[in-house]
Order: C-alpha cells, then sequence, then structure tokens
C-alpha cells in the first residue's frame, strides 16, 4: 500500500496491556514459576502439535507432577479447564502477538490508547511523541436499545463474550442458584445482541479470570450506552466506565448480582446510568 500510495499514513489503536516484552501476561506476579513454565509447554504443545515430545520434556523436568498432569490429559481435561482454557492464558500467543505489533510499529504514525490504564504501559515502549490518549466518549442520552419493561423481561443475567473456567464458573453458580442466564458468543450479531439485552434485567462484565487485571472499557461502554444495568467484576486497574455500573470483588459478586435483582428498575436505572455517563464526558467531548 505504502508503495503505491506513498502519503498514506497509519494509526494502530491497540487495545491490550504491555507486560514486560509481551502483552497481557498477568501471571507473573501471581503464579509460580513451575506453574507458568507448564503454561508455556502447553502453549507450545497446542501450537506444534508435538504431543511425544512435550510428554517427554514433562517426564525429564518435572516427574514429581507427571502423573498428576497425564492423567489430566488423559481426561481430555488438562489445557481446557487449568491452563489453555482460550486464547487469553496462551503465553506464545500473546508473545507472538507483540512480537507482530513492535515489527510494524516502526510504520505507524501514531498509536492511540482508550484508556489510561493501557496508555500508561505503551509509554514504557513507545517515544511519547509518538502515543496519543483517545478517550471512549458517549453523545448520547437515551440508550440505543429500547428494552422492555421490567415485568416483560424474562432473562435473569446475561453474558456474551469468550467463555473461560472462570467466566464458567460465576455463571454455572448463578444457574444453580435459580436464575435464569443467557450465555452469548463474542461474535454473536448486533441484532441478537440487543435483543437479548432488552429481555435482560442485568448484563454481566466477569473477567477472563481470576488474576486478569484489567477492566473491559468497550464492554462496559456498549452495555451502558445500550441502557444495561451491570455488574461488573472489579480488577486491579481500574477505568472511567467502571463508575456507572455496579462493581464488586470477586468474593462479593454473586451478592452484588442477587441485589442487583432484588432492586429492580432495570430500564429506568439504565437511563439513569447512560444520562450520568454522557454528562461525565462533557470535558472530553
Amino acid at each position: 500500500i505504502k508503495e503505491n500510495f506513498p502519503e498514506t499514513e497509519y494509526i494502530c489503536i491497540p487495545t491490550e496491556i504491555v507486560t514486560g516484552k509481551t502483552f497481557n501476561d498477568f501471571s507473573r506476579e501471581d503464579v509460580s514459576y513451575w506453574k507458568r513454565f507448564v503454561r508455556l509447554l502447553m502453549s507450545q504443545y497446542l501450537i506444534k502439535r508435538s504431543r511425544d515430545a512435550f510428554l517427554f520434556i514433562l517426564r525429564v523436568m518435572l516427574r514429581p507432577v507427571h502423573q498428576y498432569f497425564s492423567e489430566k490429559m488423559k481426561q481430555g481435561r488438562f489445557y481446557r479447564s487449568i491452563y489453555l482454557d482460550s486464547h487469553y492464558s496462551n503465553l506464545v500467543y500473546w508473545k507472538q502477538r507483540y512480537a507482530a505489533f513492535m515489527q510494524l510499529e516502526p510504520h505507524f504514525k501514531y498509536i492511540w490508547s482508550l484508556s489510561e490504564f493501557q496508555f500508561e504501559t505503551y509509554t514504557r515502549i513507545i517515544e511519547k511523541k509518538k502515543l496519543r490518549l483517545l478517550p471512549l466518549a458517549s453523545f448520547i442520552s437515551e440508550p440505543k436499545t429500547k428494552h422492555f419493561d421490567d415485568e416483560q423481561k424474562d432473562i435473569d443475567f446475561m453474558f456474551t463474550g469468550v467463555m473461560t473456567p472462570h467466566r464458567r464458573e460465576i455463571c454455572n453458580h448463578l444457574k444453580g442458584l435459580g436464575y435464569k442466564l443467557y450465555v452469548g458468543p463474542p461474535d454473536l450479531s448486533p441484532f441478537l445482541r440487543e435483543h437479548f439485552l432488552k429481555r435482560t434485567k442485568v448484563s454481566l462484565d466477569i473477567r477472563q479470570s481470576k488474576i486478569w487485571a484489567a477492566p473491559s472499557p468497550i464492554r462496559l461502554k456498549y452495555l451502558i450506552e445500550h441502557g444495561a444495568v451491570c455488574v461488573s467484576e472489579k480488577s486491579n486497574l481500574s477505568c472511567h466506565e467502571e463508575k456507572f455500573v455496579t462493581l464488586a470483588t470477586n468474593d462479593k459478586l454473586i451478592e452484588a448480582c442477587e441485589l442487583q435483582i432484588k432492586k429492580g428498575q432495570f430500564s429506568k436505572t439504565g437511563t439513569e446510568q447512560l444520562q450520568r455517563y454522557t454528562a461525565s464526558l462533557e470535558e472530553k467531548r
């Protein structure tokens, strides 16, 4: 493109967190060395599909726990439920993505960051004159989705996104308490997402794992602008959007969900939180 159209300029808007020389590796401070080592091996195994080589390394370097993990692999639960539940816990994937970003970085005129906590991490690897903070903003006072009246809402909780063991645990807990949940994939079509939103009492924002340190401002902005009452699991970092939803730590998350259901007034609450959010962004606009 640059050869044919020399005037073309590129702007990159990354959404990940820089952690050392990779993206989103929040396990560094939370997981023991041997557990991280096994995660890395499992990542390599899934990429290279070399099961025999993986087991050989595991026997030699982790002989005491080899029997335990071998049994887990036989049961088909090892990488699905413990380590590589999704791309979020694939350390090799994030290293490759970081390497690709750094390889392309010289071609970007600017790099825009959508939140303060992300922006700070990029100042460690990118010259500041190239960085721009582009905060999320809202220009509406009425929800984009017209919700059903409270008495017509037939779904208690809704979550859409990549399903991980941690997220599944929260959803299953709520189901076990007798609540009706809708769980949708991350690529759910917009019209279906809005259809389920208007039927839902409370939307969920659940971290990818218990050690995931960053919030999801884009998800929260979407829910706020669509008038969805939201309960969000608190992470170590914070974003502006969290001020307009119900925030709860992991140990209080279920309690917060149940309390929000008991409060009712879902459509009214959703509209009010959107109006407060939009008003708070007047200076940024």
